[in-house]
């Protein structure tokens, strides 16, 4: 959902060369009108959903290349597609569990180990402003804002 309530986005599965490939597509409630959602940004990514930030501008999501790396990244885009920054690039780590807080200035999530001989996760927040990365706990997973 946009915070607004006027706009979703889902994906739908679609067969690219045989292999599902998915696509997101928004709806505006308004209009009744489906148009697809961040085309150019994710050709040849897989990716996880985005999470739109409170203010409706811009969104963060996790990809990865296709036929690359087993580990997603964070980014931050704007709505209409324009990548705005990679926020984490460290490919030893795959980025999920992102969740904006109230404010917009901060993104909570989990980061998870894949190629150690133990796998662990561990929670992150990064700060919108500054563009720095905490790690607020280890051995930790499934994170999310209290209200």
């Amino acid at each position: 959902w946009f915070p607004d309530s006027s706009r979703l986005v889902f994906a739908d599965i679609q067969a690219l060369r045989a292999l599902p490939y998915p696509l997101l597509y928004q709806l505006d409630l308004k209009t009744n009108r489906i148009t697809g959602f961040l085309g150019d940004l994710l050709n040849d990514m897989e990716f996880s959903m985005p999470a739109i930030a409170p203010d409706g501008e811009q969104l963060i999501i996790s990809v990865r290349t296709v036929q690359g790396e087993l580990t997603k990244q964070l980014w931050l885009a704007d709505v209409d597609g324009a990548l705005q920054q990679i926020v984490t690039n460290d490919k030893t780590f795959s980025n999920h569990g992102y969740h904006w807080d109230v404010q917009g200035e901060r993104v909570l999530f989990q980061q998870v180990q894949l190629q150690e001989p133990e796998i662990f996760s561990r929670v992150m927040i990064w700060n919108r402003q500054n563009g720095e990365i905490q790690m607020v706990a280890q051995h930790a997973a499934l994170p999310n804002w209290l209200p």
